[in-house]
């Protein structure tokens, strides 16, 4: 065989190799609000202001995360699969539209309304995670600290977890699932502030 016919196989076989395939499109996620919230039974006397949440890790970043349900240790994350925003600010935004449809203080804002705040709620998102495998499910867990600023006392610490059932691996149903699990910690969070 000559030389340029060997060279020629070559780069044929090398431009198959080299030929790109179809790159998944990216997918991203919004977390959904309810619209349905329940007035609380009782209200905080004043300003309530609701900074970004805190995250650590991978629970900070866009990417979803899941586990295997044999390897819960083992943090992975998706690489077509992305939150809208940062999880810190998602979820900031659902706890100040839920907190301010159930009246749990006659105003409730963000930091960047610079409002001269009388209550401070923090968050910080400790798991936001697809648990795959058998017995699929979505984990949301978050802690909560209400402070009143005007001596900075700790009126209230609690670390909520809410887990919900999935009927297989499916990212957009899993993210589904982590909204509608964290409306339900703010539900259980709005009912506890109310019998302060």
């Amino acid at each position: 065989m000559s030389f340029l016919r060997l060279l020629l196989i070559f780069l044929v076989l090398l431009s198959g190799c080299a030929s790109p395939g179809v790159a998944p499109k990216d997918s991203f996620y919004r977390m959904s609000d309810s619209e349905a919230v329940t007035p609380a039974d009782a209200m905080l006397n004043g300003i309530l202001v609701v900074p970004r949440f805190l995250a650590d890790g991978l629970a900070n970043e866009r990417p979803l995360v899941y586990v295997q349900a044999n390897a819960l240790q083992v943090l992975r994350q998706y690489n077509f699969h992305f939150w809208s925003e940062s999880p810190t600010r998602l979820i900031q935004e659902r706890t100040v539209e839920y907190l301010r449809r159930a009246k749990i203080a006659p105003m409730v804002v963000t930091p960047e309304f610079r409002a001269a705040a009388d209550y401070q709620l923090t968050g910080k998102i400790k798991r936001l995670e697809q648990v795959r495998g058998p017995s699929p499910r979505a984990v949301v867990s978050i802690e909560f600290g209400l402070y009143r600023v005007r001596d900075n006392r700790l009126l209230y610490l609690e670390t909520y977890v809410q887990e919900v059932p999935l009927d297989g691996d499916d990212i957009g149903r899993a993210a589904a699932a982590m909204g509608s699990a964290v409306m339900t910690i703010l539900s259980r969070l709005t009912d506890d502030l109310s019998r302060l």
